[in-house]
């Protein structure tokens, strides 16, 4: 999107055709700013095409102006557009002349600029609404203003994977931090005090910026305190992010609450002593069953003759090894509460499945999110005695296929990655003690079946391998329709548009990764990076209004993945 106009202009923010009404209806007309503005303008220069109404007079249009329309399609907008003061649009005041163009692609670089009189309807407006994208999906918009500043945040515009692999080679080559990446953008960020100019090779990269607040919220509370974990909808828990003592709070009530469902597990101990929790979630078998009971099941079973039940399921899901990613130690925790409350559908799966959920696998780190830097990514542990920096990526520890480099590419190191680097995945793989304690808690499971790394942000769910695209796991068939039926279920839940594919490609390459470990070293056959919401208006800094919607949607695809599974080997839900 272009930048801002002149100041001499009134203060504008950008945004994105719909394919539909319901932006207009939900985000504009129902806005309680709505009625403040004094004027919402279209401008013509920011449309796509558009086409004004045909003459009843006979003349003829022009070769251009037909060979425009040929490549564009109505776009009709609400009528309700009628309520607000003034609406100008792109030549005309009718505003069903609006038209998107026929290519996805160039649809969702479509903008429009709402215009008001005063900053602060402005602020009011953006405040409260995400910009719906022509995709169904939210896509990259400017911040409210007026906030502390921890940052700035580029997105660089790319045509293809292709395109964006080079971006992302040569964001390694400069060691700069890349937060979202996909075949139409990547999002690098450039913290407060490191110098913010670009390197010469991204200069004619077409890109955008914008300035990331420095959102550091606190809800930690003196008292021990009463969530209401007896329901899921009434708990208070799910209203907002919570500190490491509250999440570890929140394991140990959730255990003495459902002391036969949920048992806390000590799995690892991190550099700065800090422990790491597993929640192990499973169903015991009644023991109230009478003998007679126990014989007619048996002999039901003999009837039913050739799929026995046989041992239960194993489950793992892993919440936010990058410490800045605090929605996937929500959506964990939600799971968590869901599984163990019997009145969820969700409590179902434990009929098949037990469930093991390390909401936080990397708790230095995410400390450290509370406490100095909101946006630290890696664990704190001390990697060389003479650096002065701390951390390792630990999502390039695992010991499959683990390289020093980060990853293959036209701009491949020639050296070893530099400690104090985001991309450094530590000196020998499992140097995380996080990582090596959670990967023997993992080995001491059997009969596993499937693993979730809860991640943000990009909405995708992601198979094997992550490694290389050269090689296809021999299981990508099943993982493949079993990703595409859960992207499904996520959408039915809130409306939530996720993309499905292999990770090498709906991100990039990275050797050492944990879906590769769980799929190749443990067996896991349904093993899925899953990035949560959303696409780039909010990324790490997501309200905490989304805790419990993307709690919702997550849920959705558990349960979905769950009965395919379950489907699959001939197990009853």
């Amino acid at each position: 999107m272009r930048p801002t106009p002149s100041d001499k202009k009134p203060l504008v923010h950008p945004g994105v055709l719909s394919r539909n009404t319901s932006f207009y209806t939900e985000t504009v007309l129902n806005s309680p700013c709505a009625t403040k503005a004094k004027e919402i303008e279209i401008a013509e220069e920011d449309i796509i095409g558009y086409t004004r109404p045909r003459e009843d007079d006979g003349g003829s249009d022009s070769e251009s102006d037909v060979d425009d329309k040929r490549s564009i399609s109505p776009l009709i907008m609400s009528p309700l557009l009628a309520r607000l003061p003034s609406v100008k649009t792109a030549g005309s005041t009718r505003v069903a002349e609006l038209v998107r163009s026929g290519n996805a692609s160039r649809d969702e670089a479509a903008a429009f600029w709402v215009r008001v009189s005063h900053k602060s309807i402005m602020n009011c407006f953006f405040a409260d609404h995400a910009v719906v994208g022509v995709n169904g999906y939210n896509d990259q918009q400017v911040l409210v203003e007026n906030e502390p500043v921890a940052g700035l945040l580029r997105r660089f515009n790319v045509s293809g994977r292709h395109e964006a692999q080079n971006v992302v080679s040569l964001a390694r080559v400069y060691d700069l931090d890349v937060w979202s990446v996909s075949n139409s953008h990547i999002d690098i960020y450039w913290p407060q005090g490191a110098a913010s100019s670009l390197p010469p090779d991204l200069e004619e990269v077409p890109h955008t910026t914008r300035s990331v607040p420095l959102t550091m919220t606190s809800h930690r509370t003196s008292e021990k305190p009463d969530w209401n974990l007896r329901h899921l909808n009434k708990s208070s828990f799910h209203e907002t992010y919570h500190h490491l003592d509250e999440v570890e709070e929140f394991m140990r009530q959730l255990e003495a609450q459902f002391p036969n469902t949920t048992k806390v597990h000590r799995v690892a101990l991190t550099a700065e002593g800090r422990d790491v929790y597993a929640l192990e979630i499973s169903k015991p078998e009644s023991s109230a069953e009478n003998n007679d009971d126990k014989k007619k099941k048996k002999k039901k079973k003999k009837k039913e003759g050739k799929h026995p039940l046989g041992p239960k399921l194993n489950f793992v899901i892993v919440g936010a090894q990058h410490a800045r990613e605090w929605i996937a130690t929500s959506t964990s925790l939600y799971l968590a509460h869901a599984l163990s409350l019997n009145s969820t559908d969700l409590h179902s799966l434990l009929d098949v499945f037990n469930f093991h959920i390390i909401p936080s696998p990397n708790p230095d780190g995410y400390v450290y999110t509370w406490e100095e830097d909101r946006y630290w990514y890696k664990n704190r542990q001390i990697v060389d005695s003479h650096v002065k920096c701390r951390g390792l990526d630990t999502n390039r520890n695992w010991g499959y296929k683990w390289h020093p480099e980060p990853v293959h590419g036209p701009f491949k190191p020639t050296h070893p990655v530099d400690p104090c680097s985001h991309w450094y995945p530590g000196g020998r793989p499992f140097e995380s003690a996080e990582v090596n304690g959670i990967a023997n808690y993992v080995n001491t499971l059997t009969d596993l079946i499937g693993f979730l790394d809860l991640r943000s942000y990009g909405q995708m769910i992601s198979t094997p391998y992550s490694y290389s695209c050269k090689r296809y796991p021999k299981d990508i068939e099943d993982q493949t329709e079993a990703a595409y039926g859960a992207v499904q279920a996520i959408k039915a839940s809130h409306g939530v548009h996720f993309e499905a594919g292999r990770v090498c490609e709906t991100l990039y390459e990275a050797p050492g990764n944990i879906l590769d470990w769980m799929y190749s070293k443990e067996g896991i056959k349904y093993s899925y990076a899953v990035h949560l919401r959303d696409t780039g208006t909010w990324g790490f800094s997501l309200p905490e209004k989304y805790i419990r919607p993307v709690g919702e949607e997550t849920s959705g695809m558990v349960r979905y993945l769950g009965k395919f599974i379950a489907a699959k080997l001939n197990r009853k839900l």
